[in-house]
């Protein structure tokens, strides 16, 4: 079974719960009903199914006989029926639609809510902090805020530019991506001294960095594409020769490695950068290792001059902005083993294959 994050972010004026269309619900608290934690689910016995889903349905037009109501579904095949009873046929849903694309209905119904979509079976262990646009726990379409889903609970995110939410270009669902024009949209995290709690990202000995990417340039960029980034380092871009590269930047010195195939085909790829500080600096792209080499410029804090944590952009430079889609964006405290990178490709190959 998926690894259960669920629905943990905030509103942008509500804290500790979420909002779709006409709800607003508790997570962990008690002042929005119903909430696990005030035991709403089991002394009513709706405890939500293993597998399944909780949907909440407002009684409007399209749903007059169903609300105000709880449904839940107990696996797949039941959401997509349920669906097709109240009109998602219209969207292009089927009996055997893939479920993200059901799900993707139920999120734009402004009078249904899902509490509890399970999350792919990603590694958990040291993870920091987990932004995912196809997500609604981290981006609750139509509201401007894009939540932490890690362990580190980030600031909520500023918009610059801003990226747009997109429904097209994933091949196997609608779910959804932001897509940068390459000139300055990104999303600003906070600095180094105000990234979530504990406030302070550094020290930081060991580490890496995962994203699911797509550039959709065509050619070589002139100048790097950077992807995540703490300040103009330590980070991972697209560099001018089209291959995917990390950075760091310590103690007066800077160290880049990078793939030896280029990427500006225009695909889904996921890139994921480790560093160790007594050791080595990797980069793996879909599940195979592009480069590694030892260790020689990180010491566990960067000295950028730069303090700004972003996605999308570096700081200091607009041009040398993401052009293409973003999906979900990982930081561990931890530099993961090969094994759990190829654990984190194969959970979200699935959505882009």
């Amino acid at each position: 079974m998926a690894n259960p994050i669920k629905y943990t972010a905030t509103s942008t004026s509500e804290v500790g719960a979420i909002r779709s269309g006409r709800y607003l619900l508790g997570v962990g608290g008690g002042n929005y009903y119903p909430t696990i934690t005030t035991g709403w689910w089991s002394t009513r016995g709706l405890e939500p199914p293993a597998g399944g889903y909780s949907l909440f349905v407002f009684k409007g037009a399209n749903y007059s006989d169903q609300g105000p109501s709880t449904v839940l579904p107990q696996n797949d095949n039941e959401l997509n029926g349920w669906a097709l009873s109240y009109g998602a046929g219209s969207a292009g849903i089927t009996a055997g639609s893939n479920i993200a694309n059901t799900l993707t209905w139920v999120i734009n119904e402004p009078s249904i809510l899902a509490t509890n979509k399970e999350y792919e079976s990603i590694v958990t262990a040291g993870l920091m902090f987990l932004v995912d646009s196809t997500f609604v726990p981290s981006y609750p379409k139509g509201l401007t805020g894009y939540y932490d889903m890690g362990s580190r609970s980030a600031n909520a995110v500023s918009f610059v530019g801003p990226p747009t939410w997109v429904s097209s270009g994933i091949p196997t669902s609608t779910t959804g991506s932001f897509s940068f024009d390459g000139t300055g949209d990104y999303f600003n995290f906070g600095t180094f001294t105000s990234f979530g709690s504990p406030s302070n990202l550094f020290p930081l000995t060991d580490f890496t960095m995962d994203a699911w990417v797509r550039y959709t340039g065509g050619s070589n960029p002139t100048q790097n594409k950077f992807i995540f980034s703490f300040g103009i380092g330590p980070r991972i871009a697209l560099d001018q020769n089209g291959k995917y590269s990390l950075l760091v930047k310590s103690g007066g010195l800077t160290q880049t490695i990078a793939t030896t195939t280029s990427y500006t085909d225009s695909n889904w790829h996921h890139v994921v950068a480790t560093v160790t500080s007594s050791s080595t600096i990797s980069i793996y792209v879909d599940g195979a290792t592009g480069a590694t080499a030892a260790s020689t410029a990180w010491n566990g804090t960067s000295d950028s001059g730069n303090t700004v944590i972003a996605i999308g952009c570096n700081p200091t430079a607009a041009l040398q902005g993401w052009l293409g889609n973003i999906g979900p964006v990982k930081l561990y405290d931890r530099a993961l083993s090969y094994s759990e990178i190829l654990q984190n490709y194969n959970a979200q190959y699935p959505r882009y294959a």
